[in-house]
């Protein structure tokens, strides 16, 4: 390490304090004694002051050329009543013990200074020993959580693995009893509606319990997927929750936005990110936002609401596995499935709360790639 470069700030402008002070102190001393009255009759005091401040300060070296300028000065401004050349005997020993002042004030100086620089340069030491030492913990406890973390999702993966196998069985044959209701005569045009709905989402969860049991690959069969058809079949499923709460949803769709990926994997989006929602808005005059639009190459999906929002310190943590603030119902696996699904298929997600425009509190923001169609004027509809 170069130590030129370990010179504290400080010690570097109180040497040059002290030079500053060498040239200029005696000059300005002499002068004093020589035309101000009231100094001409201390002016060997004035001088053995000037010493013992520029020794404080820069040590030796500037104190002997402060000595030199006193005597300089001394003959440039020689004081009234007082002899100049020769100088007398008398001056040359209070020359003399200016000296020996400097080299003693100098010398007690300079150890000084470089005792205040080896306290500096071991305080600078021990600060970046805790430095290092506090980066170590921190990156222990980083590890430490990773592992904790990895845990979990073993131990969930097992018993989501249990799960899926023992409600497989009974999950085929509510599919086959619903099929066989579909089949019956005098079958009313809404229960068929909702028979085929029913039909739909125990598909899909017979697929999810497929992809925990290892029969499928996490890479599902894509397919052009209308991003607003999908939302409005979420809509649909959670249509008498929305009634009783008394929530207003704001469609601010662009038709023909299209994505491809898996469909199941699409309304799991959707459906996790509306059902945070809603939970977050229980007053009355709550309301959601669900914006569709096309940004370049992206199919941008915005869900809002004007709920309670998301503290600061939980908005850096809600995508992390089994982070909930949802103390009751809550299993903290919605947004990160979620953001796990957006990343699997090129996308991202993001969130954000806070004074957002129009009145809303909290936003997520899915963007995924686009597949190109016909562009088409964006559509506003409220419920």
């Amino acid at each position: 390490m170069n130590s030129a470069a370990t010179v504290p700030h400080s010690y570097i402008n109180q040497t040059r304090l002290a030079y500053i002070f060498a040239f200029t102190l005696p000059f300005l001393c002499g002068y004093g004694s020589s035309h101000i009255s009231l100094l001409s009759g201390i002016p060997f005091s004035l001088a053995f002051l000037t010493i013992v401040l520029v020794a404080t300060l820069g040590g030796l070296l500037p104190a002997l050329i402060a000595v030199s300028f006193c005597i300089v000065a001394r003959i440039m401004w020689p004081i009234p009543g007082m002899p100049t050349l020769p100088l007398h005997r008398v001056d040359a020993q209070r020359a003399f013990f200016l000296v020996a002042v400097a080299v003693i004030i100098g010398a007690i100086g300079a150890g000084r200074r470089k005792t205040q620089l080896r306290l500096q340069h071991a305080l600078r030491e021990v600060n970046e020993r805790n430095d290092a030492l506090l980066e170590s913990i921190a990156e222990r406890k980083l590890a430490e959580a990773a592992v904790l973390r990895s845990e979990k999702l073993a131990a969930m993966g097992r018993l989501a693995s249990t799960i899926a196998h023992e409600i497989n069985n009974p999950l085929e044959a509510v599919t086959n009893l619903i099929y066989l209701a579909r089949g019956e005569a005098g079958t009313s045009d809404t229960a068929q509606t909702y028979l085929e709905i029913a039909e739909k989402e125990l598909a899909r969860l017979s697929h999810i319990t497929r992809l925990t049991l290892g029969f499928v690959r996490s890479s599902a069969e894509h397919s052009k997927v209308d991003v607003a058809t999908a939302v409005e079949e979420v809509i649909f499923i959670l249509h008498h929750r929305l009634q009783n709460s008394s929530i207003r949803i704001d469609r601010r769709f662009q038709p023909g936005v299209t994505v491809s990926m898996a469909p199941h994997e699409l309304r799991q989006i959707i459906t996790n990110l509306f059902t945070n929602a809603v939970d977050a808005t229980s007053a009355s005059g709550s309301s959601i936002a669900i914006t569709i639009r096309k940004q370049d190459d992206k199919a941008v999906l915005l869900v809002e609401d004007n709920g309670e929002g998301i503290a600061p310190a939980n908005l850096l943590r809600i995508f992390e596995p089994f982070f909930s603030t949802k103390t009751e119902v809550g299993t903290g696996i919605g947004l990160w499935v979620t953001r796990e699904i957006a990343i699997k298929n090129g996308g991202t997600i993001t969130a954000e709360s806070g004074n957002l425009p129009d009145g809303m509190s909290t936003r997520f923001r899915v963007e995924l790639p686009l597949v190109a169609v016909e562009s088409a004027p964006v559509l506003l509809m409220a419920s």
